[in-house]
Order: structure tokens, then sequence, then C-alpha cells
């Protein structure tokens, strides 16, 4: 039995069709998961009580990037935008007295004025430093 053209053309269609839409919903699938992750993160650093502590600046480091256009972290706190696409985000390691690490964002300003040794009373809420006062 011979395919026409035509039937052969509608079932490469059909497949072209089923790829695409197959793409498109994981493309949608990591959109979603990522955004919810964005507002769960987001809702719980606002829900997050305010805590101070004394603490040490044990480490500091930046994570230096290029984003595309699409699914932008608007961060602004701890971000410093390199022209279009490029960023800078800020970190910097706090030990408490008792042994306990924490890692916080904290902005570029906080960045430069405080040195790995310092000594101080650091106020956080969830991921965000607050304020480190030194002693």
């Amino acid at each position: 039995m011979l395919v026409t053209p035509a039937i052969s053309l509608n079932f490469g269609m059909k497949v072209i069709y089923i790829l695409f839409s197959v793409m498109f919903g994981l493309f949608l699938l990591l959109v979603i998961t990522y955004l919810v992750k964005v507002i769960k993160s987001r809702r719980d650093d606002r829900m997050a009580p305010l805590l101070t502590m004394d603490a040490k600046v044990i480490a500091k480091r930046m994570q230096v990037g290029h984003k595309g256009a699409f699914l932008q972290d608007m961060d602004a706190a701890s971000t410093l935008r390199l022209g279009r696409d490029g960023y800078t985000r800020y970190f910097m390691t706090f030990e408490a007295m008792n042994g306990d690490r924490l890692e916080l964002a904290v902005d570029r300003k906080d960045y430069g004025l405080l040195i790995e040794g310092d000594h101080g009373a650091l106020t956080y809420k969830g991921s965000r430093l607050i304020s480190f006062e030194r002693n």
C-alpha cells in the first residue's frame, strides 16, 4: 500500500505539533516552579522574626554573573547591576558566639564597610542583613 504525500505531511505536522506542545509545557512548568520558589523565599523572609546576636564576620564573597532578559531576580538590595544583563551579589558569613554560622545577603555598602574579623551585634531577618554594629 502506498502512502500519499498528503497523509505523510499531515503526520509530520502532528509530530511537530506534539513536540512543540511538550517543549512548551516543560518550559511553562519551569517558569511556574521558579516563580513559586521566588515567591516562597520572599514570603519566608518577610515572615521571619527580627533577630539580634553577637557575631563575628568570618568570610565575604561576591557572586558575579550574567542574566538573560527573562526571569531576572529583582533583589535590588544585594544586587549591583552591571551594564544591561550583568549583576554582582554580595554575601557575608557570620559566626555566632556558640559557633553557628550564617550566610546573609548584604548590600554593597555593608560589604565594603565590614571586614573579616569584625565583632559586633548582628541584626538580621530571614536571609537579609538588617544591621551590624561593631563593638
